[in-house]
């Protein structure tokens, strides 16, 4: 049996890369900070794709969601930065 000296460090996690999602079921960007919310990363699953009806579409429903690219500002990141008006498309 091999025992562990206590001088040896506990083994720790590395994160290589972040990816949120800020719409539902469309393609994730790579970020390199991301601040935690109480529900997660921030801006991660913030927005989703709805049908006229308000039902809301997902790769299930929809799987070319996925080949949609999602950009977003990158002062999003900066504390205290909100979307405006302009921030928006709306398809209507």
């Amino acid at each position: 049996m091999d025992r562990v000296s206590s001088s040896e460090e506990p083994p720790t996690a590395k994160i290589s890369s972040i990816f949120i999602y800020p719409i539902k079921s469309c393609r994730g960007i790579s970020v390199s900070q991301a601040s935690i919310s109480l529900t997660g990363f921030r801006w991660d699953r913030q927005w989703l794709v709805v049908n006229s009806k308000g039902r809301a579409y997902t790769q299930r429903v929809e799987p070319k969601l996925a080949l949609v690219e999602v950009e977003l500002p990158k002062n999003a990141f900066t504390e205290g930065w909100e979307p405006t008006k302009s921030s928006y498309l709306d398809f209507g």
